[in-house]
């Protein structure tokens, strides 16, 4: 009985992030970026800047056309 006594003890005090046992909460999404998404220019933008760079231009350039079909289609 004298350890469920000691251990409801131990675990009574609340962590603080005074004595770092609990990190601060994160600001919210919508504090810290302005928008979720890119806008078609940027998207645009990604694709041709893909097609040109390394040996597998071709190739990252159709992965992001295929992972951008919604704005495509």
């Amino acid at each position: 009985m004298s350890k469920v006594v000691e251990f409801k003890y131990h675990h009574s005090t609340t962590p603080t992030i005074e004595n770092r046992k609990v990190l601060p909460t994160p600001p919210k999404y919508s504090q810290v970026r302005e928008r979720e998404y890119l806008l078609p220019d940027e998207v645009n933008r990604i694709i041709k800047a893909a097609k040109n760079v390394g040996r597998h231009g071709h190739r990252d350039m159709t992965m992001l056309i295929i992972g951008n079909w919604t704005y495509y289609a």
